[in-house]
């Protein structure tokens, strides 16, 4: 049987994005095309492709050209909705999903990163009947059974504990067990589970298999990351700092939020979002795209860079981060820019710095127990994380004898659960704001949160989460060790 001409581009097309070649994946798409059997299957390709390549945009018009050829074709309905949520267009995609999930049917995965998308947005009651739609699609769902136990607060002889139990390793042997990554989910969502309902020890157990099997998904070496932020010290000393002031634009709208993850960056940022002259910018990768464009000779060359250059990368930054609606003030919340406090101190001089910090032990068990969507390779193992976190405390040190304390300001997370009006007010006075009560009920403030953090973030201030550490339990002698004596 002869296979159509444009079918050969297409499967030409599918192997080009397999291995990563995305410009001949396009190619062979709009041959595929240009054969003319209006199928939507070659502008899905293309799709893919160009969702792969820098300005993602124009995956969209091959998507919408897609639908063109056939308007109910679910993978392109989803693919759609799933874009306009990575480009930050937010209710094009709750409209888009919508459209998806009432044109064509959803799958439990469609329904459930609807879900998702919906809790971003603080819509709860809806976010949650989108993951009540997806179990019934499909019961074994682990994305979705994961994402009900983040939003939900476990009692004991909880009826969906024993059910998520029952898919990890049912009872009968006729029944395949969970696999691959679908059993990761499922041991963070039980150690969630277990956790809420008071079974401190099971917990842990899930939560220990699920690391270990996701650890073992990665390939990571603790050594690698060490060195970065040895080089990163040696590169910004006081006086390559002092040689490139000056050279950076004078602006100090942008307000950079730094810290380890888990470390209370994402409550700053709410806080200071909710003062009417500061927009929250989120988890910008301005300054690390600034940084890997600089190459091979970022950090080290850093401090010989001619002051031309650095003006103009400060400018491109400004324009990267300018928001949509007019605002005296942007945050940048990307904690991991705690590793380029000096590129961003000589960019932009008169930016605020504010580096969260919380109690170690606290701080690398909130990172161990999360699963995170992507990066944070280091969390997955206590004796790697301690690793990390050594070397985190030990550049921000270095940031502190470096940088002008009118710049850098230290938060607490302790503090600000303890004093929130006190730690709130002396906040927006580090960043030059005039004060405002609406920073105490950060919890009111409507935006979108894309962080691991986003359901504690919209609660008042609680207290639950403070030495947490102390009921973990035994085994945490390796991670104790690794961060001896780090304040």
């Amino acid at each position: 049987m002869t296979v159509p001409v444009d079918m050969l581009h297409v499967q030409s097309a599918i192997r080009e994005n397999q291995l990563g070649r995305f410009e001949a994946a396009i190619a062979h798409a709009e041959l595929a095309i240009r054969a003319g059997q209006g199928r939507a299957i070659p502008y899905l390709c293309a799709a893919y492709a160009a969702a792969r390549l820098p300005g993602n945009d124009g995956a969209l018009t091959w998507l919408d050209q897609a639908l063109a050829m056939e308007p109910s074709n679910s993978l392109a309905l989803n693919a759609r909705a799933a874009l306009l949520r990575t480009l930050g267009r937010d209710e094009a995609a709750v409209a888009a999903y919508t459209s998806a999930v009432d044109q064509a049917g959803a799958s439990a995965s469609v329904l459930t990163d609807f879900a998702i998308l919906l809790l971003e947005l603080g819509r709860r009651d809806a976010g949650a009947l989108m993951i009540e739609r997806a179990l019934i699609v499909d019961r074994s769902h682990a994305a979705a059974w994961y994402t009900h136990a983040e939003m939900t607060t476990f009692g004991s002889d909880e009826p969906d504990i024993v059910e998520m139990e029952r898919i990890l390793q049912p009872v009968d042997p006729q029944v395949a067990p969970a696999a691959g990554h679908d059993r990761v989910l499922l041991h963070y969502a039980l150690a969630k589970a277990h956790g809420d309902a008071g079974n401190g020890s099971r917990s842990r157990e899930h939560l220990d298999a699920g690391s270990r099997l996701k650890r073992a998904e990665l390939l990571y070496d603790p050594a690698i990351d060490e060195r970065r932020m040895a080089a990163t010290a040696a590169a910004f000393s006081a006086g390559s700092l002092r040689r490139l002031r000056g050279a950076g634009d004078p602006s100090n709208r942008p307000i950079f939020i730094v810290g380890m993850p888990r470390s209370g960056t994402t409550l700053v940022e709410q806080i200071l979002a909710s003062h009417p002259e500061v927009h929250a910018g989120g988890e910008s990768v301005a300054i690390e795209n600034l940084a890997m464009e600089l190459g091979a000779g970022y950090p080290g060359a850093m401090p010989s860079l001619p002051p031309a250059r650095i003006s103009e990368l400060a400018q491109r930054y400004l324009r990267m981060t300018t928001p949509a609606t007019p605002a005296a003030r942007t945050t940048d919340k990307m904690p991991y820019n705690f590793l380029h406090v000096g590129l961003i101190h000589a960019l932009l001089p008169n930016a605020r710095i504010v580096h969260c910090m919380r109690d170690p032990l606290d701080t690398c068990i909130s990172c161990y127990s999360k699963l995170f969507t992507q990066g944070h390779e280091f969390s997955y193992e206590l004796a790697e994380l301690g690793r990390y976190y050594r070397s985190y405390a030990a550049l921000m040190d270095h940031w502190r004898s470096v940088i002008p304390s009118d710049c850098l300001l230290d938060v607490r997370y302790e503090n600000v659960v303890d004093d929130l009006e006190g730690e709130a007010r002396r906040l927006v006075e580090f960043c030059r704001l005039p004060w405002t009560e609406a920073c105490t009920r950060f919890y009111d403030t409507r935006r979108t949160v894309r962080t691991a953090s986003l359901h504690q973030v919209r609660q008042p201030i609680y207290r639950s989460s403070l030495r947490r550490w102390t009921t973990f339990g035994a085994g945490l002698a390796r991670l104790q060790d690794a961060i001896a004596g780090v304040a």
